[in-house]
């Protein structure tokens, strides 16, 4: 995973992201340009919100509610926010991190 480096909370960039960009749609004579797939774009939002929702912005809520993504792309983007955060951290925080995961997961379902 290709992480890049901010503050505390680093943003981690999905596995294999390259080959699910899509073409952005731009009739450009000499330059393609190529965006995530709604799929990245969703896991990124679902881990936004989780990092932004503790500071009362729901920006990212928001912006999911606007994309109307299908369950299964809210899944992926558990996992993904799961895995991301879950692998380096120490055990004692674990559950408290589950517990926190699965309010946003609730959150998450409304949509």
């Amino acid at each position: 995973m290709l992480a890049i480096l901010g503050p505390i909370n680093s943003i981690s960039i999905p596995e294999n992201y390259q080959a699910r960009l899509v073409d952005a749609g731009l009739d450009l004579k000499n330059i393609e340009v190529k965006m995530l797939s709604l799929e990245d774009i969703v896991k990124l939002k679902v881990v936004a919100y989780y990092n932004r929702s503790a500071n009362g912005e729901f920006k990212d809520y928001e912006d999911l509610k606007s994309i109307k993504p299908h369950k299964k792309l809210i899944e992926e983007g558990m996992v993904f926010l799961k895995e991301t955060y879950s692998k380096n951290l120490p055990d004692i925080f674990k559950k408290e991190f589950l517990r926190e995961v699965e309010l946003i997961k609730e959150d998450l379902e409304k949509i």
